[in-house]
Formats: C-alpha cells, sequence, structure tokens
C-alpha cells in the first residue's frame, strides 16, 4: 500500500534522538490546543462503592460522525441528572476536553437486568435517558459519557469514528476484552464476567464479594454499565495513557473499536498501521481476517500490551433488543455447544474443536504468563532500528516496565512470516515458581508491513506515567512509529542483528505448524525425518502453501491455492518455486475460486508420477513431527482415488472412527513410496 504524505506532503528523516517530523497532524495538534478538563476523572476512584446510586451503557460501542448513540441510565432516587461528554487525549495534561453537556434529564430506577441461568448472559432492556448526536466536526477519539447527580458520577465510554478519514494510523480500542473482565452487577450476587461470578447466595444472606471461577458467564452483553472505576472498564489505564501521548506528540490518528473491527467497517488498507492501544486478548474470527488482511497489504501493526489475539469468541445481537454485535461469547474451557469443528469458543492455539491456531503466527510472540511484581525489562539486539537514539546498551534495564502479564517467543509454535528481532529478554519467575523470560518483538513481513508486540502491559506507561515513564521508551516508540509511516522502499536497510533462535523443540512439540518463517525450515529434533518450510497464513490467506523438504526429496502440498497467489509466490521466493513441475500452474487454477472442485494436491517433482487428489471440502491442515495429514476426507474420496492402507491396524481405526470421516495422513520414508495414515478425528497419536 501507499503510505499517505503528512499534512506538508514532505517525508522527513528518521527521527534518531528527536521527535518526527512527518506523521503529524495539524488536526490532532489544534484539537489538543482546546482547553482541557480533569473534572472527567471525578469519581472515577471511588471503587469501594458496591452499587453506585447513578449508573448507565451506551447503545454502540462507536459511532460515526453525524450519527446518534443513545445512553441509558439508571438513578437510585427520582432526581434530575445531567451527562457531560468529554473527548479523552492530551490537553495540556489534564487528559480530556469537555465538549457538551446534555439538559437536565429526569432520574428513574430501571428495571433489573435479566439472567440467562445457561450461560450467565446479564441484560438490561433499558429505555434511552438521552440521544446525543454527533456533530460531524467533532474529532475522531475516545470518547467518555458522565452521568452526573448533584452527588454522585459515573461514566461510559465509546468511539467517535471518522469513516472518511485520511489518517495515516487507526487506533483499535479493545471493547471486546473491556466488557469479558466486566463483572456488572457489582453486588455480591448476580453480578458476571467471563472470569468470575460470586458464590451462590440465597435472599437472606449477606452479599459474598469473593470471585468464584464456577459461576463465571459464558455470554457477556454490552447493554449494561462497567462495574469497575465508576464505569471506566477495567484496564483501560493502559489505552489512557497511550492515547493521551500519541496526541501530545500530534500523530496523525483516528478511532475505532474492536467491534469495528469484527463487524468489517476498517478497512485496513487505508492505513499505514493499525495501533492495538491497551489489553486486547479477545477476538473473533473476522478480527483476525482483518489483521491477515493489513499484513498482506502492507498496513503494519502494533500492539502496545501484552496477551493479545489469546481467546477465540464470537459475537452476537441482544437477546431482548435484537440489536448486532452486542454480546460477546466465549465459553473457554466448557463445551461450546454452538460451535463446529475449528469453531469452539477457547484458546486460539487450542486445537479442534477450537481454531488451533496459534497467535504467535501472527504477532510472533504470545502470552506466556502473569508477573507477579513489576520487573525490569532488560534490553537485547540495542543496535537495532528501534533503539536508535536512545542511548540503550544491550543489558541495560528499564525499572518496572513488565508487568501485568508478559508474551514471549515460544519455540514449541510457528513463528511469523518475516525478519524477526528480539528487542529485549526480560528474566521473571511465574506465579508457580518457574522462571521464564519476557520479550518484546519486532518483525518485517515480506508485504512490508511491521508487526511490534510489546509483550507486556505497562508500555504504555513508559510513554505517559508518572512512575513509569522513561525517555527511552518514548524514542523507540517514536522509531518504530516513524518506520511504519515510511514506505517499505524508502526504509533505510537494518544494521546486523542476533536472532537468537531457541532451543529446537521435541518432535511432540512441533505441533499444528499453520504458519512459519517462508522457505526456512523449522528445525526438528534430532532423529526428525522431514525439514518443513511453509508460505505464511499470514500473506496467502489461510494454510495456502506448504513445502515439505525430506531429505533432498521436494514435495508440495497446496490448500486452496489459485495461479495469481502461485505466480505472485513465485515472485517472492524463486529459489523454492523453481523446484515445482512445470504442472503447477495448470492444477492450480483447477484450484482456483471460481471452480472450487478440489482443495488438496500432492505433487512429488522428483518422480513427477502425476497428481493425486482427495476430498473437495478439507478442514484443517498441520504438522507434527514431520508427518502432515489433513481432516475431512471421507471414504468415497479415498476409494476414487484408488488409495488403500498399507499399515497393519490401519482398518481398525478406521471402524472406530464410525462418523464416515477420518484424518488421512502422508508418510514418505526414503526409497519407498507413500504410505496413508488415517487417525481418529479425536485422537492425536499417529500409527508406527
Amino acid at each position: 500500500m501507499r503510505p499517505r504524505p503528512d499534512d506538508d506532503g514532505q517525508a522527513g528523516p528518521a527521527p534518531v534522538g528527536g521527535r518526527p517530523t512527518h506523521g503529524l497532524s495539524a488536526r490532532i495538534i489544534a484539537e489538543n490546543r482546546h482547553v482541557g478538563s480533569d473534572r472527567w476523572r471525578d469519581g472515577l476512584e471511588q471503587d469501594d462503592i458496591i452499587i453506585r446510586p447513578i449508573e448507565g451503557y451506551a447503545s454502540a460501542t462507536s459511532v460515526n460522525l453525524g450519527e446518534s448513540i443513545d445512553f441509558h441510565v439508571t438513578v437510585d432516587a427520582e432526581t434530575e441528572f445531567t451527562i457531560e461528554i468529554y473527548r479523552i487525549g492530551w490537553y495540556g495534561g489534564t487528559g480530556a476536553r469537555h465538549m457538551l453537556t446534555s439538559p437536565p434529564l429526569p432520574g428513574h430506577r430501571q428495571p433489573p437486568p435479566t439472567l440467562d441461568p445457561t450461560t450467565g448472559l446479564i441484560t438490561c432492556d433499558w429505555p434511552a435517558s438521552w440521544t446525543l448526536t454527533i456533530p460531524t466536526h467533532w474529532t475522531s477519539g475516545l470518547y467518555l459519557a458522565s452521568f452526573v447527580t448533584d452527588q454522585w458520577r459515573a461514566a461510559t465510554p465509546f468511539v467517535v469514528r471518522d469513516d472518511t478519514t485520511t489518517a495515516q494510523l487507526c487506533v483499535v480500542v479493545p471493547f471486546t476484552t473491556y466488557q469479558a473482565y466486566n463483572q456488572w452487577p457489582n453486588d455480591g450476587r448476580t453480578g458476571k464476567s467471563l472470569y468470575y461470578g460470586f458464590p451462590p447466595t440465597t435472599d437472606t444472606d449477606e452479599p459474598n464479594f469473593t470471585n468464584d471461577p464456577t459461576t463465571r458467564a459464558a455470554k457477556v452483553s454490552f447493554d449494561r454499565p462497567y462495574a469497575n472505576n465508576a464505569g471506566l472498564p477495567s484496564q483501560a489505564d493502559y489505552d489512557l495513557s497511550l492515547i493521551g501521548w500519541l496526541e501530545r506528540e500530534g500523530y496523525d490518528v483516528t478511532y475505532c473499536t474492536s467491534i469495528d473491527l469484527h463487524c468489517g467497517r476498517i478497512d485496513p488498507t487505508r492505513f499505514t498501521g493499525l495501533v492495538f492501544s491497551g489489553h486486547d486478548e479477545y477476538w473473533s474470527r473476522q478480527m483476525r481476517d482483518v489483521v491477515h488482511e493489513a499484513v498482506h497489504a502492507g498496513t503494519s501493526l502494533a500492539f502496545f500490551s501484552a496477551n493479545s489475539i489469546y481467546w477465540h469468541i464470537r459475537v452476537e445481537p441482544s437477546p431482548t433488543t435484537g440489536r448486532p454485535d452486542r454480546v460477546v461469547v466465549c465459553y473457554k474451557t466448557a463445551p461450546d455447544p454452538d460451535a463446529t469443528p475449528g469453531t469452539a469458543t477457547t484458546k486460539w492455539r487450542t486445537r479442534s474443536p477450537g481454531p488451533g491456531m496459534p497467535e504467535q503466527a501472527v504477532l510472533g510472540v504470545q502470552y506466556r504468563a502473569v508477573v507477579p511484581e513489576p520487573v525490569p525489562l532488560v534490553i537485547k539486539n540495542s543496535h537495532h532500528w528501534m533503539w536508535a537514539g536512545t542511548g540503550a546498551a544491550d543489558g541495560d534495564t528499564i525499572p518496572g516496565l513488565v508487568a501485568g502479564e508478559a508474551d514471549n517467543l515460544d519455540p514449541r509454535y510457528p513463528r511469523a512470516n518475516g525478519v524477526q528481532v528480539l528487542l529485549s529478554e526480560s528474566p521473571y519467575t511465574m506465579e508457580d515458581g518457574t522462571p521464564t523470560v519476557q520479550h518484546t518483538s519486532v518483525y518485517e513481513a515480506p508485504s512490508g508491513s511491521i508487526v511490534f508486540v510489546a509483550g507486556t502491559f505497562h508500555w504504555a506507561f513508559g510513554l505517559n506515567h508518572a512512575t513509569y515513564g522513561d525517555r527511552r521508551i518514548e524514542q523507540a516508540t517514536r522509531n518504530l512509529l516513524h518506520r511504519m509511516m515510511t514506505p517499505a522502499d524508502q526504509r533505510p536497510d537494518p544494521p546486523a542483528f542476533d536472532t537468537a533462535e531457541p532451543p529446537h523443540p521435541s518432535r511432540e512439540e512441533v505441533w499444528q505448524s499453520r504458519s512459519a518463517h517462508a522457505a526456512f525450515p523449522i528445525p526438528l529434533a534430532e532423529g526428525a525425518r522431514t525439514a518443513i518450510s511453509f508460505f505464511s497464513a499470514q500473506f496467502f490467506g489461510r494454510n495456502d502453501v506448504v513445502f515439505l523438504d525430506h531429505l533432498g526429496v521436494a514435495e508440495m502440498v497446496l490448500v486452496d491455492i489459485d495461479a495469481a497467489k502461485l505466480r505472485a509466490m513465485a515472485r517472492m521466493y524463486p529459489a523454492v518455486v523453481q523446484t515445482f513441475p512445470e504442472d503447477a500452474f495448470v492444477v492450480a487454477r483447477r484450484l482456483g475460486r471460481r471452480q472450487r472442485r478440489f482443495d488438496v494436491v500432492i505433487c512429488d517433482p522428483n518422480t513427477n508420477d502425476g497428481w493425486t487428489v482427495l476430498g473437495e471440502n478439507f478442514d484443517t491442515f498441520s504438522v507434527l513431527a514431520g508427518r502432515a495429514w489433513i481432516t475431512g476426507v471421507t471414504a468415497g474420496d479415498l476409494e476414487r482415488a484408488g488409495v488403500a492402507p498399507t499399515l497393519d491396524g490401519v482398518q481398525t481405526w478406521l471402524d472406530a472412527n464410525g462418523r464416515g470421516e477420518w484424518e488421512v495422513a502422508w508418510l514418505r520414508e526414503r526409497n519407498r513410496s507413500t504410505h496413508l495414515l488415517w487417525l481418529g478425528l479425536r485422537r492425536r497419536t499417529f500409527l508406527t
């Protein structure tokens, strides 16, 4: 994609040791020159109040300029209240600008929420107390609606979008994660989040505020207030810190929510970068597809926290109003009654019935553990461009920056498709006493996209916090954003660096590999027969191409690939593609999206003995210890292909399955023909 020019159309030099000279916005700078107000903070720290006398929620997580949004408010006493609207930013350090106040509104106690005893879903169906039509001259941003009586205050956040903007960076606010942590009502009886409920009580019992994971919800609704911080969501401080810094610096930013990502309102190719401002743990398939499209198009990603893309969710309409995209679904470790294979709402890295798509393949690193107490971030590869101008040296520490939760590069899982550098290696001890390390990571994909992951909750605090603020983190972040907004062909070549390959995993640890370094082998432990290279799902879509190099004998598997993609692959990886037979382009056209008759083809270029075609709707491609298999193959597929089992015990597995569908594995051994192995769908052990 072509990055947008800055306000004066000039691309300034790299910000070594100083502030960037391009990528700034006169619009954001002018907006933050308005007089700020710190009144928005009033009451937000009063967490000791069990049930607040005034609470409310918004009818949407975001609204476009010129559109309307409703606020639904309950007031304990029949008293008037007003709604004050604030825009979050820098504003001279006050953190927000007061935009307007509603007229006095009549307050009423609204009916109690409904509780679904099966899923734990808690939903309010309150009438709208006030409707705000967003003025078209307002600036996109994170906004706060404060509900105010003469004695009490509460709030709820929402985002104002500008769907016509030409901003360079789009900040994505993690509303799906906000709702996952929301345990409203905070009454010691009925409140539920995706983590906890309260222990069962009777009407005569005292409220019990002990968090009980056995009573948590599987579904949570946006149609209710937030329980913490008088309506400011749990962990929103990280978003506020990053947003305040971005706007203080004057970056060319616009805003959306994770729900906008899910709904398809955000075209990533319009931006040079997507910025994920806080703890962004809960992701739908649609959200993940957007970031795959972004990386494919050359749009960069910056995740300024840790434990991102961890839980797979669905998003559903409200069961009471029918309003779309108001319920977040995540059964986690419980059976998901509405799931099909590969769609269960569990961890992204969990194999069937989960998606089996480890987040490291997108992010470069993934969640490791909770950090019990803040520890220093230890700098690594200090000569990398991201540390330029910071004065940092390898081994230097930044106090307290690794906190909350931490990511690292896990050698058991596929690596991202790109040139990756670890920018920190920070030791800490997990809650169970196990020593481990935190990694901050950045990689550059073949498309030119840069993907950065802070790997800690406190990176945003390093930019804009009284205790944890650090000029090295500020300068490193400027360097990152500058490079993200610089066209790939204009970026200076990075210096040599230490890639610090992790230890080779055991054969059992090489599982469900869906993407890794293109044209670079995944190292297998001693004794493994096959080295495997992948063309990443990040670039081509979902598990499109796998190249197997078996002891110098080339094999190839194509999954749902068309001729255009294969030609693009040939341009990017000529050293690998030239080993394919000429027939590859012909057969690939048969697999094109206009004629989806076949999904999988196996080729042996050494013997060139033709193509074997199996099945029409294969579900999953996986690799374990050098062997590959695909699910969803029926007995009819195998019969039409003219193949038969060659190993003892195969028929027993087929009969035991009893579902008319099996997993198929290809195992090639030196000087022997290719064998087919069938595997039960629920068992992950290869026949030997």
